[in-house]
């Protein structure tokens, strides 16, 4: 008996051609304005194919990849509708084309990849990356997270247009990378400068670590719960609480190692166990070479404490 699949109306009929491995991204999008234009707007599903066809090779980051292509499209239809209000404020706007049918936008994404519109699209990034709520400094991560975004977008719809022939175009996008390359220090310096600062004092005060209690309480119920579901000879161990349990390990490999770089925990797969434990990783003649300390240490407490079950504790 097959089942019937929900194909999302903004995508089905959507009449761009959009490739296959994109829809399931495309389907993803909030129904708001900024989503309608990720999932109908030509050149924004076409830079966010080529985006998802550049990283979509990482088979071990899946959600990852799906979750930066979104994101990417997000901010550049969200940067497109500060863009257009800006055209509108101040009259910058080309000429528009009359119909009778429907109103047509005053200004395209395309737009955006002109330097004659360089100012507004300035004026655009300052706007969206401004805080609502009365702090004067921007949002700094943002800002330089939407100049790399332009600078790949760019590239991208200047590499299309060389594809279609459209030499004039093409042209248009070079001499715009120009322009951006050269404002680059005008409009992310201050960003850089602040992300820095940020780095080095605020987010290395003791205030922003947390708290010891806290990670106690974390790791007792890590741990009561792991034993819990491993001690219960009764539980229907299924995929619910193999997930659960996969979370807890992580968490608890993450809690011990000081919260670094805590995504690689998540990525093990039973292969490295395996390598880990046939010691496919190490050098058979440096080992030969150690004395029986280092060895000891090297096969015996390094296992344990990576990949075995004690970790529990």
């Amino acid at each position: 008996m097959y089942r019937a699949e929900v194909i999302p109306a903004a995508v089905y009929f959507s009449c761009d051609k959009v490739p296959e491995e994109l829809k399931q991204v495309l389907s993803k999008f909030n129904q708001d304005q900024v989503g309608l234009l990720c999932q109908i707007d030509s050149m924004i599903t076409m830079i966010g194919s080529k985006l998802y066809t550049k990283v979509k090779a990482r088979v071990d980051k899946k959600t990852e990849v799906r979750r930066s292509v979104m994101s990417n499209m997000r901010r550049l239809a969200a940067l497109y509708v500060h863009f257009q209000n800006v055209i509108e404020t101040e009259d910058m706007s080309p000429a528009s084309i009359k119909s009778t049918d429907c109103v047509q936008p005053q200004a395209t994404i395309k737009d955006m990849f002109n330097r004659r519109n360089y100012e507004a699209l300035e004026e655009a990034c300052r706007t969206y990356t401004s805080r609502n709520d009365g702090d004067s400094t921007d949002k700094s991560k943002l800002m330089i997270s939407l100049y790399y975004l332009l600078l790949k977008a760019a590239k991208i719809v200047g590499v299309h247009y060389l594809t279609k022939e459209d030499s004039a175009a093409a042209n248009t996008v070079a001499e715009f990378l120009e322009v951006l390359a050269y404002y680059k220090n005008d409009l992310i310096g201050r960003a850089i400068y602040a992300n820095n600062k940020n780095r080095q004092t605020r987010l290395r005060r003791p205030q922003q670590m947390p708290r010891h209690e806290d990670l106690q309480a974390l790791r007792t119920y890590t741990i009561n719960r792991m034993k819990s579901i491993l001690n219960d000879p009764y539980l229907q161990f299924t995929s619910t609480e193999f997930v659960e349990l996969r979370d807890m390990v992580c968490c608890r490999m993450t809690l011990l190692f000081n919260a670094r770089r805590g995504a690689e925990a998540a990525r093990l797969q039973l292969s490295n166990w395996n390598d880990a434990r046939n010691k496919a990783w190490f050098d058979p003649a440096r080992i030969e070479a150690m004395s029986d300390v280092r060895l000891f240490l090297l096969t015996s407490v390094l296992f344990v404490v990576m990949f075995s079950p004690s970790i529990v504790e």
